[in-house]
């Protein structure tokens, strides 16, 4: 039994707009569990204003490898239902999760400490600010009774296993990402003369950064340092990025995962510009690293942790557009450096493709239900 966050737009048909991760990870726990799942999730009236969420598509309930339950009612149903394990997010507002009989393991994304930093970040004032870290000492609190209580907890990345590991009983560290073990390269290819080929892929939102990569090819353009950006993906600033008609870089658009953004990425780019202002363990640092495309960015907990591990890029003090143009105009002229770290790209995620994770994923669940048995 799968319990995601939130819910997903419905039609009248029936057909569910679920994101193409999701389904790429249903299909794996399909195939990899002993037995039959089931997507239990809520479902919300379609407004008709398209996607919700980049690389996201229309399903049929026919069309998912595994079973379909819609309810505004989770807690019933999990208890009516009384699955051999469930797994479901860990966020403010679950606490319902610790009185299933069903044991619970738990998903652990963004620490309460990396999501306070950006929301402070945001905040309008101190008073403003002082009542958002007050808020989140009562949601850290909440939160790590909820995974003491829980059967298993599975962390993606080190920020979310440093933070809640030792409140567990039973605690994986595991890393998201869609690259399978044959899309990663037996060794990083030689950069080619020319100017450095930078880019940046990620929704255009906020909080992901987007406009800190046209800031830098920018600057970059100013201090003459040769240099390309290519932007993938779109979202509520696109136009605005558009409108800025920077030199040097380019628009790609929302691309297919294993057909255009797997070749295009491991082909064509030098260095990947990933400026997020939230600490999320987003699955493009390690997919553009498996690629032997280093990663710069801002020492959010999530990069600063891998580039602590993996040696597979580089950070700069957040929100610091200076310093992410001090940086790359380095590396333009250090590109024994950009070699270095695509080999510890690849060398790390030879040991985690997207097959390996899910395997260790289900494996323990599989050991969570047979314990509580």
């Amino acid at each position: 039994m799968i319990v995601p966050n939130g819910g997903w737009p419905v039609r009248a048909d029936g057909g569910l707009l679920l994101p193409v991760k999701l389904i790429a990870g249903l299909q794996a726990y399909a195939a990899h569990w002993p037995g039959r799942i089931t997507l239990l999730t809520r479902g919300e009236p379609d407004d008709g204003a398209g996607p919700h969420n980049l690389g996201s598509v229309w399903s049929t309930p026919s069309q998912l490898p595994c079973d379909l339950l819609l309810t505004d009612d989770a807690p019933t149903e999990l208890a009516r239902l009384a699955p051999d394990v469930v797994l479901a997010s860990l966020e403010p507002g679950r606490e319902w999760l610790s009185g299933q009989p069903a044991p619970v393991v738990l998903v652990s994304e963004v620490p309460v400490s990396a999501r306070t930093d950006y929301l402070v970040r945001a905040a309008g004032s101190r008073i403003a600010a002082a009542r958002i870290r007050l808020g989140a000492v009562r949601v850290a609190r909440a939160e790590r009774a909820l995974v003491r209580r829980s059967a298993g907890l599975q962390c993606n990345g080190w920020a979310a296993f440093d933070t809640y590991a030792r409140d567990s009983r039973d605690p994986l560290l595991f890393f998201d990402t869609r690259l399978r073990a044959d899309q990663i390269p037996a060794a990083p290819r030689a950069r080619e003369p020319g100017p450095l080929r930078l880019a940046c892929s990620a929704r255009h939102s906020p909080e992901k950064g987007p406009q800190f990569a046209i800031d830098l090819q920018a600057d970059l353009n100013r201090r003459r340092v040769a240099a390309t950006t290519t932007l993938f993906g779109r979202g509520p600033l696109t136009e605005e990025l558009r409108a800025r008609a920077v030199p040097g870089v380019r628009f790609a658009g929302d691309v297919d995962f294993d057909g255009a953004w797997v070749p295009q990425v491991r082909d064509e780019v030098d260095i990947m510009v990933l400026p997020h202002l939230l600490g999320d363990p987003s699955g493009t640092y390690l997919e553009s690293a498996g690629l032997g495309v280093p990663v710069l960015g801002f020492d959010n907990v999530a990069l600063a942790a891998l580039v602590r591990e993996t040696g597979a890029g580089w950070t700069v003090p957040t929100g610091d557009g200076g310093a992410l143009a001090d940086r790359a105009a380095y590396l333009a002229e250090h590109p024994e450096e950009v070699a270095a770290a695509a080999g510890q790209g690849i060398e790390f995620m030879r040991g985690h493709p997207f097959e390996t994770e899910f395997a260790r994923r289900v494996q323990h669940l599989v050991g969570v239900a047979q314990t509580v048995v």
